[in-house]
C-alpha cells in the first residue's frame, strides 16, 4: 500500500513546526513577543515552543513594540535569530521608525558590514469583531519599504517552507498570516482552519535582491521585496 504524501495541518501548528526544528539546530534562535509563552500565542502559532525551550529562548514581553522590536534589532546585529511578533500588524505606527528605519535600513547605514537576520511576524485581517484598528491587511505597507522581504503564506505547506527560509535569511523578512486563514487559538477557532500538507523536505530558499523590486506567486502565498537603488 502507498503511503500517502501529505498530513492534515494548520497554518499555526506549520509555523510552530517550523520554528522548533530552526530551533533545534541553531542556538541563536529565540522567540519574543506578547503572549507567545504560556499562552502559545493568541493565533497558535508558538504553542508548545515554551515546553521545549525554556523562557529563556521564548521570551514574553510587555505591551511595548518599539522596546522589543528594537531589542530584536540589536540582537539580530550581534549575532543571533530572532522571531519577533507584533500581535496585530496594525499595531505598527508605535514602533515604525524600529522596523523600517532600523531593521530594513541598519544594513545599508554599515555600508554591508552589519547583517539583521530577524523576522517580524504579525497577524492581518479581521473576521473576530477586533475593531477597526486590529483588523486591516497592511501588506502594500510593508512591500513598498526598502530593505526588507515580506511574505505572506496562503497554506500550511508554504508557511512551514517560507518561514524556515525567514529564519534562515540574513536580511530582515516580515512575515504576515491572514487570522481568516489562521485560526485564532485562544478562542479555539484554529482546529476549523485545517489543510493539507506535504510531507516532503522544504525546498523554499531565501530569494536575493535584483534590481529594485519583484513579486513572485505560488497558488495565493506572495513573497515580495523592495531594496533601495543607486
Amino acid at each position: 500500500m502507498t503511503k500517502s504524501n501529505e498530513r492534515k495541518l494548520t497554518i499555526a501548528r506549520a509555523m510552530a513546526e517550523a520554528t522548533a526544528q530552526e530551533m533545534r539546530i541553531d542556538p541563536s534562535v529565540f522567540v519574543m513577543g506578547e503572549d507567545i509563552g504560556p499562552l502559545g500565542g493568541v493565533y497558535g502559532n508558538t504553542r508548545g515552543l515554551i515546553e521545549e525551550f525554556g523562557a529563556e529562548r521564548i521570551r514574553d514581553t510587555p505591551i511595548s513594540e518599539t522596546a522589543f522590536i528594537g531589542a530584536a534589532v540589536g540582537a539580530a546585529q550581534d549575532g543571533m535569530r530572532p522571531v519577533v511578533e507584533l500581535m496585530f500588524v496594525d499595531f505598527f505606527g508605535v514602533c515604525f521608525d524600529a522596523i523600517y528605519n532600523l531593521m530594513a535600513k541598519n544594513i545599508y547605514f554599515s555600508g554591508g558590514n552589519v547583517k539583521v537576520p530577524m523576522v517580524l511576524m504579525t497577524s492581518t485581517g479581521g473576521g473576530y469583531s477586533d475593531g477597526g484598528q486590529h483588523s486591516q491587511c497592511l501588506y502594500g505597507t510593508f512591500a513598498h519599504l526598502p530593505g526588507m522581504k515580506v511574505v505572506a503564506p496562503s497554506n500550511a505547506y508554504d508557511a512551514k517552507g517560507l518561514m524556515t527560509a525567514a529564519m534562515r535569511d540574513d536580511s530582515p523578512v516580515v512575515y504576515m498570516y491572514h487570522k481568516g486563514l489562521q485560526g485564532m487559538g485562544w478562542l479555539g477557532t484554529e482546529a476549523g482552519r485545517l489543510c493539507m500538507c506535504r510531507k516532503s523536505p522544504t525546498r523554499w530558499k531565501s530569494a536575493r535582491p535584483r534590481s529594485c523590486a519583484k513579486a513572485r506567486m505560488s497558488p495565493s502565498s506572495v513573497v515580495a521585496w523592495a531594496f533601495t537603488t543607486r
